[in-house]
């Protein structure tokens, strides 16, 4: 049996490992470790604090906040390299957790890290 700090480092490193497969599934993370719907979903609010579907989304949207900070890829190729199947799905949850859609998002980040540079200079 592993102990806490191990299922939840195994845990977070499959989702950190499989997150840009859009069509992750539960299911999948149950063959990997092969347990139980019903264990599985135990493990994940008590080690991760939040249901697999959460944990995966949350892995997702800050994948995706780092790229929009880091990289000139398009809203659509973040939202999809982060693995997202539908940009409208993205920019909904993204919204709904940053306060700003994508686009919004890294404009407003920008101008800060210009005026950050100013006022540092």
């Amino acid at each position: 049996m592993l102990s806490h700090d191990m299922w939840k480092n195994q845990l977070q490193s499959f989702l950190e490992d499989n997150y840009t497969n859009p069509e992750l599934k539960f299911e999948d993370i149950m063959h990997y470790f092969k347990f139980s719907k019903t264990y599985g979903y135990e493990l994940f609010k008590k080690h991760l604090g939040e249901s697999f579907r959460v944990c995966l989304r949350n892995v997702r949207l800050a994948k995706a906040e780092e790229a929009l900070k880091n990289t000139s890829d398009s809203i659509s190729e973040i939202a999809y390299q982060c693995g997202f199947a539908y940009l409208s799905t993205f920019s909904r949850v993204f919204k709904a957790t940053y306060g700003d859609n994508p686009t919004t998002y890294r404009r407003k980040w920008k101008l800060q890290q210009i005026l950050n540079s100013r006022t540092n200079s």
